[in-house]
């Protein structure tokens, strides 16, 4: 599971609190949502008409199992994430199929 966030959440966040910041601090924007990668292979399926039968191999995890932000830091400067989960990644397979098109 991870934590999925637009990059014009991240931009927008960037931008919105970096000049907030002055003891050169770190801040981590997030969502503070934790999404399985089967979940966001449904959501990208289903946006493209295709249900599949989704199938992970969660009895062989390798790495760390799961990790998402935690927003209180960034919250405190004024700042989340509005852009779901689906909708970018909506927009991502759009962008891709207009980058096909060229």
């Amino acid at each position: 599971m991870r934590d999925f966030i637009h990059i014009e959440d991240c931009v927008d966040g960037v931008l919105d609190t970096m000049d907030r910041i002055d003891d050169a601090d770190a801040l981590n924007l997030s969502t503070g949502r934790f999404t399985s990668f089967k979940e966001l292979v449904t959501i990208a399926a289903g946006l493209v008409g295709y249900d599949p039968e989704v199938v992970g191999l969660s009895d062989k995890p390798e790495g760390v199992f799961a990790r998402a932000g935690d927003t209180a830091k960034q919250i405190s400067f004024g700042f989340s994430a509005k852009i779901p989960l689906q909708t970018g990644v909506s927009r991502t397979l759009a962008h891709l199929e207009t980058g096909q098109r060229q």
